[in-house]
């Protein structure tokens, strides 16, 4: 009793003896992201998120439209389509994949949209995947700047 078990992470364990694998994370762009050129469409209920979202993109030279629920996001595809949709799943109202079925239903395709959402299950990636998302961002592993970066991947 009364012992201490200290556990030096740095070193490296002996050969033969297996490792847990460090979790991939997204790597931050050196350089911010500038000089896009298209449209975005924000939808997004955090109201601190969105901000930083359309601020950000706009001063990349995206111009952005961005609302707080599904329901006014496709309001807003019925007047101009976006490029590229960032798109988060947990919304009041209309969830992020009932949207993206009423894309479907609405034979919008040609509109990438990319899920940012701090849900990460297998199940969850793998439903939005198939309801059209083109692309699956947990928000927890990106930074601005990387999405951005996925953004301009999109464009």
């Amino acid at each position: 009793m009364g012992e201490k078990l200290i556990i030096d992470l740095k070193k490296t364990a002996p050969a033969g003896v297996p490792t847990m694998p460090r979790p991939q994370t997204q790597s931050t762009p050196k350089e911010k992201v500038s000089g896009l050129s298209g449209s975005l469409l924000v939808i997004e209920d955090d109201s601190f998120m969105r901000g930083l979202l359309a601020d950000r993109a706009k001063k990349a030279g995206l111009t952005v439209a961005d609302t707080m629920d599904a329901e006014r996001g496709l309001q807003l595809l019925s007047s101009s389509k976006p490029d590229v949709i960032l798109l988060d799943l947990m919304l009041p109202g209309m969830d992020g994949y009932e949207f993206l079925l009423e894309l479907k239903k609405r034979h919008i395709e040609d509109v990438d949209v990319i899920v940012l959402s701090n849900l990460g299950r297998r199940e969850d990636i793998d439903r939005a995947i198939e309801l059209g998302a083109c692309d699956y961002l947990v928000k927890a592993n990106f930074t601005l700047e990387g999405i951005l970066e996925k953004v301009r991947e999109h464009l």
